[in-house]
């Protein structure tokens, strides 16, 4: 007869365990995938290894379909019979979980279970009056009248076992690894600091501490998140902005602005609020830490775009290595994150797991939810790379904090839409409004004939935007909204702009110029940002 031990640690997660699920026809998805969040952090507190409890799920619920399950939650025939008798029980994910993983631990006789996770399995006493309490160690011990009738219930609670996670031999003892934690560095970023109102945006409730992260959604771009968060009235404030592909094009994608100091004074409002509606880790984490701690000790990360706008690359790449670094200050080992141990719940939590606006905001919506898995993979490379005791540490760091841009109001697209040229102190800024294309690696100056950097480089082909072009010591450049300054040089189509003012335009290297017309020079001059 097959046995699998069940107690110990899951070697998968809840996001594989709903990805094989839907695979397999489960109805009732959102359910579903809420389920499998709370079992795991359950399961994880008290010992037991949520990896069986997940194909026992499969094997009770004919892999999400029965009537007991689509009808009722109900996970694992709890107080249902054989002949079709139950007593009418009704679970939500977070019961269904706390009750499967309640059951179970009084088959094994765990003496560490709370009387509020007692609450929740109402055949409780029932294990005791039958003789079974400590009577169950592995999968074999569940049939023979315990858990089940069926003879067979071993080896199909097997079978399935192996449909999710494949044959358990390689469950063996790990050899331990040397773990070191604070070598995870921080990501490249801008720091662009906003301060708001006590009362509008933020509250101080004291230095922060990071505990976790939260995953947002923008519902927007980047940049236009940045202007929006800089309006005193806006009662909003995050700690990260990450740049998509889709929504903020080449020149910004992957690109991380950090508005908010996670160890800070201003707890932004960024998570909360807190509702009945909360669910598995972030209500998990609120029971620990109370409501005061969703935004003050919890990094959250806005992510551009908005609910079906798709996950590049590199921002993925950014979310993970933000929470990396993060989870890694917090204490977090590489071979058990995404759950921290010391709270036995999940240090990533989606921005909806604490019921805002009463379980209406669904952040950070079904493109992110569905990527989830994979960035939690990302993340765990990340702390392993530089947790585990053979890593060396690079020589140069691979750390940046760039410079603030120097940016003017009349770099907004609704002013530069009114085709006037501009001056800084003695410089013509030109109205020019082109799309341009990087042809070669090239620098984001923070201003011109500076070596200040606001942000990573321009990699080689990547197009961009940009209203205006000016000339400084004999030399051409991009003036883009964004304040970064691009030699002309490094760009197509070519413009140069001669001593006279004369500006040129090659759209090719070997084609011959056209002569850009200049709009009147009209309003005040501005001047530069000390």
């Amino acid at each position: 007869m097959s046995s699998i031990p069940i107690r110990g640690q899951a070697n998968g997660s809840a996001g594989n365990a709903f990805a094989t699920a839907q695979q397999r026809g489960t109805r009732r998805l959102d359910f579903t995938r809420d389920y499998f969040t709370a079992l795991y952090a359950d399961a994880i507190a008290r010992g037991l290894d949520a990896d069986v409890l997940v194909a026992q799920w499969d094997l009770e619920t004919g892999s999400g379909t029965s009537g007991y399950w689509v009808n009722d939650g109900n996970p694992a025939g709890l107080a249902a019979f054989d002949d079709g008798s139950n007593w009418g029980l009704s679970f939500s994910p977070e019961k269904a979980a706390r009750a499967h993983v309640t059951h179970m631990a009084r088959y094994l006789g765990l003496t560490n279970v709370p009387a509020d996770w007692i609450a929740t399995d109402a055949r409780w006493d029932a294990v005791d009056e039958a003789g079974y309490v400590g009577s169950v160690t592995t999968t074999a011990d569940l049939g023979n009248g315990r858990w089940a009738t069926d003879a067979q219930y071993a080896d199909k609670l097997y079978d399935r076992y192996v449909a999710y996670w494949g044959e358990p031999t390689r469950k063996k003892e790990k050899t331990p690894v040397s773990i070191t934690f604070g070598k995870v560095p921080h990501p490249a970023y801008q720091n662009r600091p906003i301060w708001k109102t006590e009362g509008v945006g933020m509250n101080n409730l004291g230095k922060r501490t990071v505990k976790g992260v939260s995953w947002h959604r923008i519902l927007g771009s980047l940049w236009g998140t940045d202007g929006f968060f800089r309006d005193p009235s806006v009662a909003a404030l995050t700690d990260y902005g990450v740049g998509v592909l889709d929504q903020d094009g080449s020149e910004h994608d992957g690109e991380i602005l950090r508005w908010n100091d996670p160890l800070g004074f201003q707890s932004g409002w960024a998570s909360g609020t807190y509702s009945e509606f909360a669910y598995g880790d972030g209500a998990a984490f609120v029971q620990k830490y109370g409501i005061d701690a969703i935004n003050r000790d919890r990094a959250s990360i806005e992510i551009s775009g908005f609910q079906d706008t798709a996950l590049s690359a590199k921002a993925k790449q950014a979310v993970a290595a933000i929470t990396a670094y993060w989870a890694d200050q917090a204490g977090v080992p590489w071979d058990k994150f995404p759950i921290v141990p010391q709270d036995g719940f999940s240090f990533v939590v989606w921005h909806e797991e604490f019921g805002p606006d009463f379980g209406q905001k669904k952040c950070p919506f079904d493109v992110v939810k569905t990527a989830t898995p994979e960035m939690i993979e990302m993340t765990q490379a990340i702390l392993k790379q530089y947790q585990t005791a053979d890593h060396v540490e690079p020589q140069t760091p691979d750390v940046a904090v760039y410079a603030t841009p120097i940016t003017y109001d009349w770099l907004a697209p609704e002013e530069a839409a009114k085709g006037l040229n501009r001056t800084i102190e003695e410089t013509t800024i030109y109205y020019l409004p082109q799309t341009y294309t990087a042809t070669r690696k090239t620098p984001r100056l923070r201003q011109e004939g500076s070596t200040e950097i606001i942000g990573p480089p321009i990699e080689e082909g990547a197009t961009f935007k940009a209203d205006y072009v000016f000339r400084f010591a004999n030399t051409t450049y991009i003036l883009t909204p964004f304040g970064t300054r691009v030699k002309a040089a490094h760009v197509l189509p070519k413009i140069q702009i001669s001593a006279r003012g004369t500006i040129s335009i090659r759209r090719a290297v070997d084609a011959a110029p056209e002569i850009a017309r200049r709009p009147k020079m009209e309003g005040s001059t501005i001047q530069p940002h000390q």
